[in-house]
């Protein structure tokens, strides 16, 4: 058998623990979203624009 003794008053406070990590996980990956999603928009922008030159349909011709 194990050694180890469980104390029940020590669970709270591993659960707050685990709450606090997995809601800063949380906010790291949404902010990793949100560049990622920022960059997609610019390299969206970027093809177009090239697409539109090779066409011969960039603005201004």
């Amino acid at each position: 058998m194990s050694n180890i003794k469980i104390r029940p008053h020590l669970l709270p406070l591993k659960e707050h623990r685990k709450a606090e990590e997995q809601q800063s996980t949380i906010a790291i990956l949404k902010s990793a979203v949100a560049a990622q999603s920022k960059q997609i928009q610019s390299l969206n922008a970027a093809v177009q624009k090239l697409s539109n030159h090779m066409e011969g349909n960039e603005p201004g011709q």
